[in-house]
């Protein structure tokens, strides 16, 4: 259920996003996210911003949200202060990367290319490979991959698979999986690979939405290099000893 605040001055605004989630809400539950939140230079400071933020924890609790993420820019002392002032921790930081290898040094065997295939596919390819793996950031959960669309496109070679936003350019993957038993046998390179190959002329990144433990050894082996932007990702769990969340 998606909801827009907007505070009187029309200065300060935010999104904030609920579905049912209950498969990566820890102890069962909805979560919610707030999608997006900015105020003008002018209106910082003075409390508009945390009066916004509460009407919008409000409407995700009367949609049901027993939980709700956002993401930060780690930089940003600020924004960080004022949402652990109203209940949010940090759990993790969240990384991307930029593509500096050398195609030559690829060394994988000559194949087949990749093939387009339905988002949903790779969605659900996720979600099996999930069992007993920390719980994803909201953009890489299997119902946000599973609802991408064009310039969002999904390809598979043997079995790994990826979603990659394709831009004229550009090309950023989102996020890339091999299944557990296939792993380690550089499938996931030849991928990779693969999808350089049939989109050329294209500078590659990673979206920092990467927990920053997560494929830093293989990002890092197949030529990777983490970039200085990264986010962190707060969240905020409702007290269940009160009937009112949230409580500010």
């Amino acid at each position: 259920m998606p909801s827009t605040s907007t505070d009187t001055s029309a200065r300060c605004t935010s999104t904030a996003t609920s579905s049912p989630a209950s498969a990566w809400s820890p102890g069962g539950g909805t979560t919610a996210r707030i999608g997006g939140f900015g105020c003008a230079p002018a209106y910082r400071g003075r409390g508009v911003g945390r009066a916004l933020m509460e009407r919008a924890l409000a409407r995700c609790a009367r949609a049901g949200a027993t939980r709700v993420t956002l993401e930060v820019i780690a930089g940003n002392a600020a924004a960080v202060r004022l949402y652990e002032r109203l209940g949010f921790q940090i759990t993790r930081r969240l990384v991307g990367y930029r593509w500096e290898g050398d195609a030559r040094a690829d060394g994988r065997p000559a194949q087949s290319g990749p093939v387009e295939i339905d988002p949903v596919r790779f969605a659900r390819d996720v979600a099996a490979g999930l069992a007993g793996a920390d719980e994803p950031p909201w953009q890489l959960a299997p119902e946000t991959l599973a609802a991408a669309v064009p310039p969002r496109r999904a390809y598979a070679l043997g079995p790994a698979s990826a979603l990659v936003t394709v831009g004229e350019t550009t090309a950023a993957l989102t996020a890339v999986h091999t299944a557990p038993s296939r792993r380690r046998q550089g499938h996931a390179r030849a991928l990779l690979a693969g999808l350089r190959d049939a989109l050329p002329g294209r500078s590659w990144t990673v979206t920092p939405v990467v927990p920053e433990a997560a494929g830093a050894e293989f990002f890092a082996a197949t030529g990777w290099v983490r970039e200085e932007l990264a986010q962190y990702e707060m969240v905020r769990t409702a007290d269940r000893r009160s009937a009112g969340f949230p409580t500010f």
